[in-house]
């Protein structure tokens, strides 16, 4: 669902309804709607401020290629802990929707690696493959990195 594009416009209109007035959102639940509320997610992700500052993202980059877990995850930990509250918090919600998507990879083939190869642009603003891992690793370990 997140690699394929909405329609343009239906998009645009979607991202203006839910900034000015979520309730009042046009959600269709047919495949076009679903592809026009992942599009949109998007788009607002990426009109928006990076959730990782960039003056601190050499250091998760560096996080990220940490070979052994244990000491990688730490390392997340300590660098969430460290980010704005509100930056925290979205990240802690949008990488538990993507947990709940890859759970059903079954059935819509987005499994965490797919979603972090088309997600870690949108969200960390580059397609560096440190932050691929460290995308699928939030998505994967969502529980035990964020709660």
């Amino acid at each position: 669902m997140y690699r394929r594009c909405g329609l343009a416009s239906r998009v645009k209109e979607l991202v203006k309804v839910l900034i000015t007035s979520p309730n009042a959102a046009p959600l269709e639940a047919d495949e076009q709607g679903v592809l026009d509320v992942g599009s949109a997610l998007k788009q607002y992700i990426r009109d928006h401020q990076s959730l990782i500052p960039e003056g601190e993202q050499q250091q998760w980059l560096q996080a990220a290629v940490i070979s052994e877990e244990r000491s990688r995850f730490k390392e997340y930990r300590q660098l969430l802990r460290q980010l704005p509250a509100d930056n925290r918090a979205t990240l802690n919600v949008l990488f538990g929707h993507f947990y709940m998507v890859q759970v059903f990879s079954q059935f819509n083939k987005m499994s965490a690696h797919n979603l972090a190869v088309v997600l870690a642009p949108t969200i960390f603003h580059t397609m560096k493959k440190e932050m691929i891992t460290l995308t699928r690793d939030f998505i994967i370990h969502h529980t035990l990195l964020f709660l």
